[in-house]
Order: C-alpha cells, then sequence, then structure tokens
C-alpha cells in the first residue's frame, strides 16, 4: 500500500552538464596536430562520440562537397532518428581528406589499420579499447591538466550543442545537430528541419570555435 507513497521515493539531483569553455577548447586542438587535431575537431563539427567517429562510412562522406549526412551509431536502429547532414568546417574537412583511410568499411582507422573503437568479451568481462580516448589522455597529461581539472571526449559534443542553443535563432537547431528524435507532433510528422538553416548554424557554430568555413 505504501509503494507509490512520496516518503518512499529516492530522488536524484540534476547533474550539471560539463562543457568546455570556447578558449579552453582551443588550446587542446591548438596543442596538437595530425589525428588527434582532426579528432577533436571532428567530435566538435559533428557532435560525434568516439563511437561515431570509429564507424564512419565512406558512403556518408560527401567528398566532393566537405559534408557529412548519417545517423548516430548509437541510435541508428531506431526509425524515429534523424538522418542529420553536416557541412564541415574547411579545417576539418582538409584533414578528414588527408587521414583518410583505404578501406572500404571505415573512413579512420588507427595505426595498425584496425577500428579506433572495439569492444570485445573476455572470460566474461567486457574489454574496450579506445584509440581517441588514449590519444586524448596523452594530450591531457603532455599539457599537465590535472586529474581532477579533466573532462570527458563527450564534453565536446555537449559543448557544441550548447553553443547553438544559446543562439536566438540557431538554438532551434541543437537538438537535430545532437541527432535526437524528435519529441512533439509538429517536430515528428509537419516540420522538417531546414538544411540551408541548419548549414548556416554548423558554420557559424565553427566560427565561435575559431574555424571559418570559406566554401
Amino acid at each position: 500500500r505504501n509503494l507509490s507513497s512520496a516518503h518512499l521515493t529516492i530522488s536524484a539531483p540534476t547533474k550539471e552538464i560539463e562543457v568546455f569553455d570556447v578558449q579552453e577548447f582551443r588550446v587542446l586542438v591548438d596543442a596538437t596536430k595530425g589525428k588527434a587535431r582532426l579528432y577533436l575537431l571532428l567530435m566538435a563539427n559533428i557532435g560525434a562520440t568516439q563511437k561515431d567517429l570509429s564507424d564512419l562510412h565512406p558512403a556518408e562522406v560527401d567528398w566532393e562537397r566537405g559534408r557529412i549526412r548519417r545517423k548516430r551509431s548509437k541510435t541508428r536502429d531506431f526509425a524515429n532518428v534523424p538522418t542529420v547532414e553536416y557541412p564541415l568546417w574547411d579545417q576539418t574537412f582538409a584533414l578528414l581528406q588527408e587521414y583518410r583511410a583505404d578501406s572500404a568499411d571505415r573512413v579512420l582507422l588507427n595505426r595498425n589499420g584496425h577500428p579506433l573503437v572495439t569492444a570485445k568479451t573476455k572470460n566474461r568481462a567486457r574489454i574496450r579499447n579506445d584509440n581517441i580516448r588514449e590519444v586524448y589522455q596523452k594530450l591531457l597529461d603532455r599539457l599537465a591538466i590535472p586529474k581532477d581539472s579533466r573532462k570527458p571526449l563527450k564534453a565536446i559534443r555537449k559543448t557544441s550543442a550548447t553553443l547553438l542553443g544559446a543562439h536566438p535563432e540557431f538554438g532551434r537547431y541543437a537538438p537535430h545537430f545532437l541527432a535526437h528524435a524528435p519529441r512533439s507532433m509538429a517536430e515528428k510528422h509537419y516540420v522538417r528541419p531546414d538544411q540551408d538553416r541548419f548549414d548556416a548554424a554548423v558554420r557559424w557554430l565553427g566560427e565561435q570555435y575559431g574555424y571559418e568555413t570559406a566554401r
């Protein structure tokens, strides 16, 4: 009889969204180069996670126009999740072209020609290998950033979404940028995000980080 009582409920405080300061992110990018620099920029440009970068397929990249069109790896099997087309910032696209792998299945591979992120089960334990996270941790070590001040890579995705969300016009595109499923009836059945305005939003986002797009 008391299971639905308010006295028996357990509440958890809302966790503050952890994001990077723009200058803080620029310090990380400016301190690295090559593939590591590409990982950071691509995660900010398209709101990607490590798994998204690892799963990026050549067919999802428009190599002529510098665009990526895909569903997130985490939710690609859900019909109501949008396929999002992102314009790449000039620097992101240049690095992606430079470090494109010679593979029919993945755009990016590690130095041994293997996927950037893998997971397997051994002796009933789940073992995850994340090359992107390893590169990021080495960067933080080199910059001597205290461990209690370090932010996870996922904070890059949150930072881009937060910047977009604060814009008076482009804020409406933050959920689409994150490739979230539409929530309202209008979003589900009637209102399709305008690609030109979304392109403008992503280009504006790049400008906030200091990476302009001339294309």
